[in-house]
């Protein structure tokens, strides 16, 4: 592990339920108006970050769901 990086941060395991999860997440903040042309703004983020958390009992970090979001959705 690198300096920047901490040992209280654990690994998230994927599923097509949270993947599912995730997507509706991100589509009602669309709806709400919460995404610009360059992304999804911050306070869209914290809300689908504790939303995502509370639903599945994890304590996924912002930066590893945003990871996800640009691993599996983005269009390159």
């Amino acid at each position: 592990m690198d300096s920047k990086s901490s040992s209280n941060v654990r690994r998230a395991k994927w599923d097509l339920e949270k993947d599912a999860w995730l997507v509706a997440l991100l589509q009602e903040q669309v709806v709400r108006g919460k995404r610009a042309d360059s992304g999804f703004k911050k306070e869209a983020w914290y809300t689908v970050n504790d939303d995502f958390n509370k639903r599945f009992t994890v304590s996924y970090k912002q930066d590893q769901i945003k990871a996800r979001y640009k691993l599996v959705y983005s269009i390159k």
